[in-house]
C-alpha cells in the first residue's frame, strides 16, 4: 500500500485530480515499483548543494529516443537557498520538459528522492521555497488546460537516492554540474 499525502487529498477536494504524489513504504517498494513502471516518459528531478552552491536538474526519459533531454538551473549560493529551494525547482524544470514534448500520452512519472517536497503540500506555508512547489502546480495546471489527452495524469513518485536506479543517479550528477545552464540540453 501507498502512502498518500496531504498534497494528494488537496488535489481531490478541489477537484484537480491531476497530480497524483506517491511514497512507497519502503525503499524496496519504491524501486520495485519504478522497474515495473511502463510509462512511455519518466522524469527524475533532484536538486543538491555541493561546494557552496545550489542547483537543481530535471531529466525526461523517453522511449521513442536513446537520449535523455535535461534541464540545469543554479540558483545561486548556500547562503541565500536551501536544497528544498532546488528539490522543487527540479519539479518546476520537470514541469517544463513535459511542455516541450510533443503529442504526449499521459501518464508521465516525475521521479524524486526528497519526501518533503512530495509532501510539500500538506500545509500552506510561507517557509522558504513553497512558493516553488505552488509554481509547479500552476504549471501542472497549464499543461492540462493544453492538453489532447483525456487521461492526464502526472503521477509524482518517491524513488530512494543512491540505490543505481539510472535516471535518479543521472538527476544527482547534473545536480551537481559546474557549468549550469538556463536552456534544455538535446542530444
Amino acid at each position: 500500500m501507498h502512502h498518500r499525502s496531504s498534497l494528494h487529498h488537496l488535489f481531490h477536494s478541489t477537484e484537480l485530480d491531476l497530480i497524483n504524489p506517491t511514497i512507497a513504504p519502503s525503499r524496496e517498494q519504491a524501486i520495485a515499483d519504478h522497474d515495473s513502471n511502463e510509462d512511455e516518459i519518466k522524469i527524475y528531478c533532484d536538486g543538491s548543494g555541493i561546494n557552496q552552491n545550489i542547483g537543481a536538474a530535471a531529466v525526461l526519459y523517453c522511449k521513442e529516443r536513446p537520449q535523455p533531454r535535461v534541464l540545469r538551473y543554479h540558483l545561486g549560493s548556500a547562503d541565500e537557498h536551501t536544497v528544498y529551494e532546488s528539490e522543487a525547482v527540479g519539479l518546476t524544470l520537470a514541469a517544463q520538459l513535459i511542455s516541450t514534448e510533443d503529442d504526449i500520452t499521459f501518464q508521465v512519472s516525475i521521479y524524486v528522492d526528497n519526501q518533503a517536497a512530495i509532501k510539500s503540500g500538506d500545509i500552506f506555508s510561507t517557509n522558504p521555497g513553497h512558493y516553488l512547489i505552488d509554481h509547479f502546480r500552476r504549471l501542472i495546471m497549464q499543461l492540462k488546460k493544453t492538453s489532447q489527452d483525456r487521461d492526464f495524469k502526472v503521477n509524482v513518485r518517491w524513488i530512494s537516492r543512491h540505490d543505481g536506479v539510472e535516471g535518479n543517479e543521472e538527476a544527482d550528477r547534473e545536480a551537481k554540474t559546474r557549468f549550469w545552464q538556463l536552456s534544455p540540453r538535446y542530444e
